[in-house]
């Protein structure tokens, strides 16, 4: 997937603002590794916040385990309901194994789900 990097997280916002949430994409430096804090009201009266942190990578780079532990501390930190880290490409195992033990709380959008993103976006303008 050849893109820029800020460009993927602008995508993201765009997948999470489709999907009816109010999206802030954050600036593009110094946002301690949050790019995209979606939110929207849920039925009961509750917010649902999700932040995202997008990895533009390029080849057989994957993201690493501790891009994975930050974003999950980052949960926590800023009392989001759940945090996504989306990549163009796709999790190192490790990485994978946390997602996998902490399901609900953390998720990963790797290079098969981001085509299917931009698959469904444009059949539904």
């Amino acid at each position: 997937m050849r893109m820029h990097w800020r460009q993927f997280e602008y995508l993201t916002g765009e997948w999470y603002q489709r999907a009816g949430f109010e999206v802030e994409v954050t600036p593009g430096r110094g946002d301690r590794g949050i790019d995209v804090i979606a939110r929207r009201r849920k039925e009961n009266g509750e917010t649902e916040m999700v932040i995202v942190q997008a990895k533009r990578r390029s080849g057989k780079r994957s993201v690493e385990i501790n891009d994975v532990k930050a974003l999950y501390y980052d949960r926590f930190d800023t009392g989001a309901t759940s945090a996504v880290i989306a990549t163009t490409t796709r999790l190192a195992p490790g990485g994978r194994d946390m997602v996998k033990a902490h399901k609900f709380e953390i998720y990963a959008e790797e290079k098969t789900n981001v085509l299917n993103w931009l698959t469904k976006m444009k059949t539904e303008r």
